[in-house]
């Protein structure tokens, strides 16, 4: 095997470790964010607005996203936050649907707000339970990042360079 294709070999095998290691990084923070989120202080706080927005995606088309917005008073100060589950914002594909994602709230509701002790501008409404199938989708991709340099590269890596 040639330097250059020997070069090519080992650098396109540490990007695909950079990135497998990103991945699996990203993973262990999400996870361990959602965690400590459980146990997050709660104060009442009170439902300030509830609105629909649409988002278009050229794939899927139009997206209706709920927003509340609320407020809460940590250590005596007083915040606002949008933030209605730790993981992901739902999306619904009607209008009609979104309209309907908080009900029976109405504003001026009271609400139980979690927020962060570290950081009491940080919070959020509903515990949500992980999106494990992402992470496992995270994890999938970066053992496919550890993989595939093996298996295109591995007979060039471990064969004796010709001269």
């Amino acid at each position: 095997m040639s330097y250059r294709r020997f070069g090519l070999a080992i650098f396109v095998t540490i990007l695909f470790y950079v990135v497998g290691i990103f991945f699996i990084q990203r993973t262990v923070f999400e996870v361990k964010s959602f965690r400590d989120a459980q146990t997050w202080p709660t104060v009442e706080g009170r439902v300030m607005r509830i609105e629909v927005i649409e988002e278009f995606d050229s794939e899927t088309g139009s997206n209706f996203i709920p927003i509340l917005t609320y407020e809460y008073e940590a250590g005596g100060v007083l915040y606002s936050g949008q933030r209605t589950y730790f993981s992901e914002t739902p999306k619904y594909s009607a209008n009609e649907a979104a309209l309907h994602a908080f009900d029976p709230l109405t504003s001026g509701s009271a609400i139980t707000v979690h927020y962060d002790p570290s950081d009491p501008g940080r919070s959020f409404l509903f515990e949500s339970s992980m999106n494990y199938s992402r992470s496992a989708f995270m994890i999938f991709i970066s053992l496919i990042s550890f993989i595939s340099p093996i298996v295109v590269f591995g007979k060039d890596l471990f064969r004796k360079r010709s001269k």
